[in-house]
Parts: C-alpha cells; sequence; structure tokens
C-alpha cells in the first residue's frame, strides 16, 4: 500500500478537528498519595506552572485542593487529597 500526500494531508486534517475538540473540554485529574510523596510538584509539572506549594520533604498541603489552568489550550482541573 502507497500513501499519497492525499493521504497523509487527510490524516493531518482528521488529527487537527480531534485536536480541537478535544480542547472544548474540561480535564479532571485526581492525585491520590500519602502526605509528603510529591503530589504538589506532580500538580505544577502537570500543569507547567507554580500553581500549589511545594515543601522540601515536608508535608505542605493537608486539606483536598483544586487547581485549574489551561494547558496547550485545553482546562485542566487537578484535585489533591491530603
Amino acid at each position: 500500500m502507497t500513501v499519497t500526500d492525499k493521504d497523509i494531508q487527510k490524516l493531518l486534517q482528521e488529527f487537527q478537528k480531534k485536536l480541537e475538540d478535544a480542547q472544548k473540554h474540561k480535564f479532571t485529574i485526581l492525585l491520590l498519595g500519602r502526605v509528603g510523596v510529591g503530589k504538589s510538584r506532580t500538580i505544577n509539572s502537570l500543569l507547567g506552572q507554580h500553581v500549589a506549594e511545594v515543601g522540601d520533604n515536608e508535608p505542605t498541603t493537608a486539606t483536598i485542593k483544586i487547581y485549574e489552568s489551561t494547558v496547550n489550550s485545553a482546562f485542566v482541573g487537578i484535585g489533591r487529597e491530603k
């Protein structure tokens, strides 16, 4: 089977449409773990910005918190549990 430029163009158009559709949705992620294992640092990494306070090997956040941001034009909400 030979792949033509037309096939590639069609595939790219389909991918672009799926990407645009995904950007219209809110993605929610829940992180669970023991105290002091790096959930806040993971949230900051996933969102690409410093939104959750991080302690160096010390528990920092002791309550359930929700962090929201936009990542690559998609809205992401991350909930973390103590």
